[in-house]
């Protein structure tokens, strides 16, 4: 069986990792935020679209992307806040 402490652990290193996935999608939204449609241009490949409308989408997606790491991150807290209470049965 696996000790329950061992488990707590890799779902704080994976609470961890959420944790850096989060950072860099907030700088990534910063960097988009910052990013002036009109000195980009948008390749020809599917649908033809203005840069505006690209960037538009790109933003609308990290906040999505956001909200879902957030949401994550409060199942985390489930996970760890009731993960640590367990215990290896004494036999």
């Amino acid at each position: 069986m696996t000790d329950p402490a061992d488990l707590d652990q890799q779902a704080w290193d994976a609470r961890d990792q959420l944790q850096q996935v989060r950072r860099a999608v907030v700088e990534l939204t910063r960097d988009y935020a910052r990013l002036d449609p009109s000195i980009v241009d948008v390749d020809e490949l599917g649908e033809p679209a203005d840069a505006a409308a690209v960037v538009e989408s790109v933003r609308a997606g990290l906040l999505d992307l956001t909200n879902a790491l957030t949401m994550a991150d409060d199942a985390f807290d489930v996970v760890t806040r009731y993960g640590s209470r367990l215990k290896r049965r004494n036999t």
